[in-house]
C-alpha cells in the first residue's frame, strides 16, 4: 500500500549531479563499446556458442516463457504502479517516466537502424533484421526504472525494486539464452536505456511538454532520414563469417548432386533463404578444398545454415562430424540458423572434405534441412 511519505534523495527528484553522472557514464560506455565492438567479437562468438552446446531440448520453451511472464508482468507493474502513485504524487511526478518510457519505442528503433548488425540467427550475407542494440533489452530497463521510480513513495516499495529488478534480468538473459541477440547487443541496450533514462528524465521534469515533443519530434526525423539513405547506416561487426572468405563452398539444392551422398529428400526453395534439402536421420556433403590453399593442417572453421523440422513433440539432436571426426553434438535452434563449429588442428584436408549430419529424436532419425555448407579458414575476417 502507499503511504504519504515524500521520496528523499532519489533522482529525478535531485536532477542534478546524479543525472549527469548517468548520462556520462552510459553515454562514455555506448560510445567505447561501439568504437572496440570488434575486439569484443570472441566474447560474442564464446557465448554463443556455449549456449548452443549447453542448451538442452527444453531450453527454448522454458525460457520463452519465462520471458514472455517477465515482459507481462512488467507492463503490469508499471500500469499498477502508475495508478496507485497517481494517488499518492499526481500526474506532474510520473509524467517524465512514462514520457521517458514512451520514447525509448522510438529511441531504440531509431538506434537498430542507423546501427546495422546482423543477429545470431542471420544466414550469410543476408540481413533480416538488426541486432544492435537490443530493442526487448533497452525498453525493458527502461520499464522496469520507471517502476522503481514510481513505486519509491509505497510502503513496501523494496519488493517493487526487487520484482522489477528481476523481471529486467530475466528480459537481459533470455534474449541471448534464445539466441536473439550477442551479448555486447544487450550490453548496448543497458546503456542506452541508462543513456536516455539519465537525460530525458530531467529534461522532462523541467519542460513536461516542450522535452518531450522536441525528443519524439527529434526520434520521428531520425527514423525518417534514416529511411531515405537505406542501409547506409553504421556498420557494426559480427562473428558471422562472409561466404567471400571461405575456401570451400556448397550450395544445397535439387541441382546439387554430385557433393551429397546418404538420406537427402524432398527439395524445396524458401525465400528469401533459398533452395534446401532435407536430410533423413544421416547424410553426407563433400567440401572440396582448393589445393594449398590449407596450410600444414591449420585449424578452421566449419559453417552451414539449416534448419529443424518444424515439431515440439520430441526433441532432435544433431550430430556433426567431419573426415570421420565428431566436431558437436547440440539441440539445433528453431527456424534458419548460421551454426558455426571450429575443426580442430589436422583434421582439415587439402582436398576433398566428408560432412556427415546425424539427425535424430528419441523415437528414431529425425528431418533436418540444409541449404549450405563452407569451410573458412582463421584468418578470414569477421562481418
Amino acid at each position: 500500500m502507499p503511504d504519504d511519505r515524500p521520496p528523499r534523495g532519489v533522482w529525478p527528484d535531485a536532477c542534478g549531479r546524479e543525472a549527469i553522472a548517468v548520462v556520462a557514464g552510459a553515454a562514455l560506455g555506448f560510445g567505447a563499446l561501439v568504437a572496440s565492438l570488434d575486439r569484443w567479437l570472441f566474447v560474442d562468438d564464446a557465448v554463443w556458442r556455449w549456449v548452443l552446446l549447453a542448451r538442452g531440448c527444453r531450453t527454448d520453451g522454458i525460457v520463452e516463457q519465462a520471458v514472455d511472464v517477465a515482459t507481462i508482468g512488467l507492463a503490469a507493474m508499471l500500469a499498477f504502479g502508475c495508478v496507485l502513485h497517481l494517488r499518492v504524487k499526481g500526474l506532474r511526478s510520473a509524467w517524465p517516466w512514462l514520457a521517458t518510457w514512451a520514447l525509448g519505442m522510438l529511441a531504440s528503433k531509431m538506434l537498430k537502424h542507423v546501427f546495422t548488425r546482423d543477429r545470431p540467427s542471420a544466414l550469410p550475407d543476408l540481413a533480416t533484421g538488426y541486432s544492435f542494440p537490443s530493442a526487448h533489452v533497452m525498453n525493458g530497463l527502461l520499464a522496469a526504472l520507471a517502476v522503481v521510480a514510481l513505486a519509491w513513495p509505497f510502503r513496501h516499495r523494496a519488493r517493487w525494486c526487487l520484482l522489477a529488478s528481476a523481471a529486467a534480468v530475466t528480459m537481459v538473459c533470455g534474449r541471448v539464452l534464445l539466441g536473439r541477440h550477442w551479448t555486447t547487443d544487450v550490453v548496448g541496450g543497458v546503456l542506452a536505456a541508462l543513456v536516455l533514462a539519465g537525460g530525458a528524465v530531467p529534461l522532462i521534469a523541467r519542460r513536461p511538454l516542450a522535452a518531450p515533443l522536441a525528443l519524439g519530434a527529434l526520434a520521428v526525423a531520425l527514423l525518417a532520414f534514416d529511411a531515405c539513405l537505406g542501409d547506409a547506416g553504421i556498420r557494426l561487426p559480427s562473428p558471422l563469417l562472409s561466404r567471400q572468405a571461405a575456401v570451400a563452398d556448397v550450395d544445397v539444392g535439387p541441382e546439387m548432386t554430385t557433393a551429397r551422398r546418404g538420406e537427402w529428400h524432398e527439395p524445396g526453395i524458401e525465400p528469401p533463404f533459398g533452395s534446401y534439402l532435407w536430410i533423413e536421420g544421416e547424410a553426407s556433403l563433400v567440401l572440396p578444398v582448393v589445393a594449398g590453399s590449407v596450410a600444414g593442417g591449420a585449424a578452421a572453421m566449419l559453417v552451414f545454415a539449416a534448419r529443424p523440422e518444424k515439431r515440439h513433440d520430441s526433441c532432435l539432436r544433431l550430430d556433426v562430424a567431419l573426415n570421420g571426426r565428431r566436431l558437436a553434438r547440440f539441440v539445433p535452434f528453431i527456424g534458419w540458423r548460421e551454426y558455426r563449429l571450429s575443426i580442430p588442428t589436422g583434421v582439415l584436408r587439402d582436398a576433398d572434405n566428408d560432412l556427415v549430419f546425424s539427425a535424430r529424436r528419441s523415437t528414431g532419425p529425425a528431418r533436418f534441412a540444409v541449404t549450405s555448407a563452407r569451410i573458412v579458414l582463421p584468418s578470414s575476417d569477421a562481418e
